[in-house]
Formats: C-alpha cells, sequence, structure tokens
C-alpha cells in the first residue's frame, strides 16, 4: 500500500501500483488451498519415513542442525555424489 497509485521503483514509468481484490483473493485462497496440499503429502508418507513437522523458526535451526550433524558424521560414497547418511526409522 506504500506506493498505492504511484509507480513503484521496481515498475516501468507510469505504470501504477494498483490494489486488486481479485488478486488478494486469489493470493488468500491459494495459501489455503496449498496448506490442505502440504497435509496430505505428509500423511500419504510411507509409514517407515521419519515425519516432522517445524512449527517455528527455533524447530527449523534444530533441525538443520541435526541434519547437518549427521552430514558431517556420514562419507560421500566413492564416486558418488550422493551424501551416504544412515537411516532413521520412526517409531
Amino acid at each position: 500500500m506504500k506506493y498505492h497509485g504511484k509507480s513503484r521503483p521496481d515498475l516501468p514509468d507510469g505504470c501504477p501500483d494498483r490494489f486488486d481484490w481479485e488478486f488478494t483473493k486469489w493470493i488468500w485462497d491459494t495459501r489455503i488451498t496449498s496448506r490442505e496440499m502440504m497435509r496430505k503429502l505428509f500423511d500419504a508418507a510411507p509409514p517407515q519415513k521419519l515425519k516432522r513437522k517445524l512449527r517455528s523458526s527455533r524447530e527449523v535451526d534444530s533441525f538443520l542442525s541435526e541434519v547437518k550433524n549427521m552430514a558431517t558424521q556420514s562419507t560421500f560414497e566413492k564416486g558418488s555424489s550422493q551424501l551416504s547418511v544412515p537411516t532413521i526409522e520412526s517409531e
């Protein structure tokens, strides 16, 4: 809304920023449908796979730290670009 009715610096001259209810609704609806799709993908994962729901930045940072630690403890297979990581079974 900062540039409403004016040209934003990232837009060509003479192209004013506009507020469009239809586009705003599309953004809102996409968030909802995307969340539903991600939940279905999560629920459809095979039961032997470890699944985690990361709900905060702190949880994401902690998870990435764990992955980094696992990666540094693992070794690359000779001649392969794939990282060999120990399998973690869910309970």
